[in-house]
């Protein structure tokens, strides 16, 4: 049985932006995994492919397909839109839903989330490939690209390689009970950091709540345990290194912001500016470079008189 290329399209028009570019480093270093961001030119979220929608945020901002392929995809609407609390954002999907590629996700309020979010560049990612390459586009930073158009192509899916998975197979269990600090709950940015830390350390990581349980190979598994701050949850770690991915996995769950000891300070407080600004200016930071348009202006200035003495 061979298998064909999977295509992600637009799902809004918008401004390409690469992956690395976004303002946020868990998207921008891959820790959920390969993607793009569009900045978007458009109201309206719409589905990248056929499939299932497998999570939908609580806050109404992030969604994951598991497309008929089996590939996972997270569109991410602006960069922690989180803590909106889903303001000016109404859904199109619920859990377990069928779609069709092209129908609506969400709504959204451009004005309200340009003026209350830290950025609306919306970062379309491929949690889990099904064993697909990646095929790079003509696509460029500054590029604009129209809702529908081709915005991922992942080659045919590869054959399984005959190897013995042996993370987690052997050494020490480990279980511990905590309570989530993390004040806008397991949102996309927490839940890929324990993924990255049970692969760091070679270990099999699942949360536990009630009689739920998710793994942290699974991103939307763990977001679907819709934990808030507060909840109590249990841990369990089974591998080699299961004591140093336990204390890690501890330290990012019971940070208040989530970012692991020594960063939600400089996570959530932007740099002052290296400059002095005159009475009346303020200074940013770029979320994107985006794009300007307008007529074409010549700017002259009278040279000053130099007196002659």
């Amino acid at each position: 049985m061979t298998s064909s290329n999977v295509t992600l399209v637009a799902p809004v028009k918008g401004v390409v932006v690469p992956l690395a570019d976004v303002p946020d480093p868990v998207f921008a270093e891959g820790t959920l995994g390969q993607g793009i961001a569009l900045d978007p030119l458009g109201g309206c979220l719409h589905a990248p492919c056929a499939g299932e929608v497998i999570q939908c945020a609580r806050t109404h901002h992030a969604f994951t397909i598991k497309s008929d392929e089996g590939v996972e995809v997270l569109v991410h609407l602006g960069l922690d839109t989180v803590a909106l609390e889903g303001k000016g954002i109404e859904p199109c999907v619920s859990l377990g839903q069928r779609i069709e590629a092209g129908e609506p996700l969400c709504y959204f309020d451009v004005d309200q989330l340009v003026r209350e979010a830290v950025s609306l560049v919306t970062p379309l990612v491929v949690l889990d490939a099904g064993g697909r390459d990646w095929v790079s586009l003509d696509l460029r930073a500054g590029d604009i690209v129209q809702r529908g158009d081709p915005l991922v192509v992942l080659g045919p899916e590869r054959l399984a390689d005959d190897v013995t998975d042996e993370e987690g197979s052997d050494g020490q269990v480990l279980e511990r009970s905590l309570v989530l600090a993390i004040e806008s709950g397991l949102h996309a940015r927490p839940a890929a950091r324990l993924r990255a830390i049970a692969r760091d350390h070679q270990v099999s990581l699942s949360l536990l709540r009630d009689a739920r349980t998710a793994s942290s190979d699974s991103v939307s598994a763990l977001m679907n345990l819709g934990l808030e701050c507060g909840d109590e949850v249990v841990i369990r770690v089974k591998g080699r290194q299961a004591e140093a991915a336990l204390a890690a996995a501890m330290a990012l769950l019971t940070t208040p912001e989530g970012h692991g000891p020594g960063q939600a300070e400089a996570a959530t407080s932007p740099p002052a500016p290296s400059v002095d600004l005159p009475a009346g200016q303020l200074a940013g930071l770029v979320a994107s470079a985006g794009i300007a348009t307008g007529p074409l202006a010549t700017l002259s200035v009278k040279l000053p008189e130099v007196p002659l003495e």
